[in-house]
């Protein structure tokens, strides 16, 4: 996408996606837009959920943007359920075959639970 197509789509998804759309006054107008924003970003990257990519050779997982823009991203529970090693119910276990675009859950019980999603937000 060139940059005046990503503007146009991220201001598309203020106007349509913005949890809240912010207009109180007392915030202050860059806060106003900054909010906006955030909601739009948020939404526009898969919202507060994790997803994996998976091909057939390869897989690769999308931390929520909350994580990156919080610095939690080293604390990830995902993160750290799928790379316990020691694991009761390790991640591939229950990995689909299906190439493909998934949610990421984790179970009570510690095990890693895969939604497929057609349309990743």
């Amino acid at each position: 996408m060139e940059r005046e197509e990503i503007v146009s789509h991220l201001a598309k998804v203020m106007a349509e996606h913005a949890k809240d759309v912010h207009t109180n006054e007392s915030l202050g107008r860059e806060r106003m837009l900054a909010a906006n924003m955030l909601d739009a970003l948020e939404y526009l990257t898969g919202g507060p959920d994790h997803y994996v990519r998976i091909r057939e050779d390869d897989w690769i997982v999308q931390h929520p943007m909350s994580e990156r823009l919080e610095g939690t991203l080293f604390d990830c529970p995902v993160a750290n359920v799928m790379l316990n090693v020691d694991a009761a119910i390790p991640f591939w276990v229950n990995m689909p075959e299906d190439d493909g675009v998934y949610r990421i859950l984790i179970s009570d019980n510690g095990a890693v639970l895969y939604e497929r999603v057609d349309e990743r937000p």
